[in-house]
């Protein structure tokens, strides 16, 4: 495959991209939870602690906004291309499938990853949480790795699942990395919801606080550096097994089927 296939996908995906409707779409993603953090500390009580607030910005960016954002762009990579009667050709290109696949992954991402630089530092800013700095800092790296391991996962599942690909990925989400990320089990380590939480448990240091004991228990002994290779790992071990099932081909590109 050459190099330059998926930079000439990545370029015309985000100039196809750059339309009134997606950015309308990626401004309200953006200001959405920058407008809930902000209404919340207006409304709560000075007895609130800062660690409910950051919390509840890890959920509603790296956990919610991302994760939205790729579910609307990383998802539908190869349903688009067959409904837009685009597939055929692009398969007839040599390597044409697996640069759709990383460039579409690629612009996924990026829009993604902006959401979280966006809202990140605005919402920190509005939920008056001290220590600002280093809250964005965490959440920010939070959010980068939100993108890549679960655009990694709504890529495979847009590959695999050729109709209804979004409601599929939706399920998951609620039921695989909603449920089982809370549940004290083995089971737990395979999402990717645990091991973003045990980062933000170990980078804001709630591990050395009395009150945060028992998440402790929950989250191991494990090194913050062994999560983030486990994050790595899992994002390039779900990409490659989409890149094998885009080149497998077999897709049915018939309206009637």
């Amino acid at each position: 495959m050459n190099l330059w296939g998926p930079v000439g996908v990545l370029w015309l995906e985000l100039r196809r991209s750059l339309s009134v409707g997606r950015f309308t779409l990626w401004l309200i993603l953006a200001v959405f939870p920058i407008a809930l953090v902000y209404l919340a500390r207006r409304t709560a009580s000075d007895e609130v602690p800062d660690e409910a607030f950051v919390v509840m910005l890890f959920f509603l960016i790296a956990r919610v906004t991302c994760v939205m954002g790729l579910l609307l762009w990383a998802t539908p990579l190869i349903s688009n291309e067959i409904e837009g009667r685009t597939w055929i050709y692009i398969v007839t290109r040599p390597g044409g499938g697996l640069s759709t696949v990383l460039g579409k992954y690629s612009v996924s991402i990026l829009w993604s990853a902006a959401l979280a630089i966006v809202s990140v530092p605005l919402a920190v800013w509005a939920s008056g949480v001290e220590s600002p700095a280093h809250v964005c800092k965490v959440l920010t790296a939070l959010s980068l790795l939100s993108c890549l391991a679960y655009g990694a996962l709504l890529t495979l599942i847009g590959t695999i699942i050729q109709k209804r690909a979004m409601v599929v990925a939706i399920v998951y989400l609620v039921l695989v990395e909603g449920v089982l990320t809370f549940v004290p089990a083995t089971i737990n380590k395979f999402t990717v919801g645990f091991r973003l939480l045990a980062l933000l448990f170990k980078w804001m240091e709630y591990e050395n606080r009395p009150e945060t004991q028992e998440l402790k228990i929950l989250f191991g002994e494990s090194s913050a550096w062994s999560h983030v290779a486990v994050l790595t790992i899992y994002s390039i071990v779900l990409l490659t097994v989409a890149l094998l099932r885009v080149r497998a081909g077999g897709y049915l590109t018939e309206p009637d089927d």
